[in-house]
């Protein structure tokens, strides 16, 4: 038996939105640029906090412990979701997104307290500003990105209510070829 010695971790929010309309009309002002891209599965919506890459399993769990006591009565807080965008930019969109109206201190506050569970861990983190984002699409692989800078320039999600975050979790992101698939390795729920 072949047994996993390492996973692919990130802490993350899962977020459990309707997106549907969004991308529906997004894919509509794309025209044949559409077929570039493959658009995540709305099941997996997620905010990452703190991206692990490919650490050793026993240092995930290691690292659960850790989060489950730091988070231990952190209070839930609210988003809203404002302006999409694109990595590395939109006129060479690989990775298209949606942004935040405004980063809460809470989301900080806990992004904070993972960074330094993970760093006393001995994990070295990627030194990449943070820009907190759902993701909605990625480029096929065959091709390098699309210009999208006038289809995301009038773009905006409007969301009418507060999206309330109320449980961190540490994924494993396994890569297929159809896809990542994320599954719980833990779950910290927030007050």
């Amino acid at each position: 038996m072949n047994l996993k010695r390492e996973c692919r971790a990130f802490f993350a929010f899962p977020i459990a939105i309707d997106i549907s309309r969004l991308i529906t009309h997004l894919q509509s002002q794309m025209g044949n640029m559409i077929n570039h891209y493959r658009w995540i599965n709305p099941e997996q919506t997620h905010i990452t906090i703190v991206f692990l890459g490919t650490i050793p399993l026993q240092v995930a769990q290691r690292l659960a412990q850790t989060a489950r006591i730091k988070l231990d009565k952190t209070p839930s807080f609210s988003l809203h979701f404002g302006a999409l965008g694109a990595f590395p930019d939109p006129s060479k969109a690989r990775v298209l997104w949606l942004g935040l109206r405004h980063i809460p201190s809470e989301l900080l506050k806990i992004r904070n307290i993972l960074i330094s569970a993970t760093e006393s861990l001995g994990i070295e983190l990627d030194k990449k500003p943070f820009k907190p984002h759902l993701t909605l699409a990625r480029c096929n692989r065959q091709h390098s990105g699309c210009n999208l800078s006038d289809q995301l320039k009038s773009e905006c999600f409007h969301d009418s209510h507060n999206i309330i975050i109320d449980e961190c979790v540490l994924y494993n992101s396994e890569l297929r070829s159809t896809g990542p698939v994320y599954s719980r390795m833990a779950t910290f729920d927030l007050i």
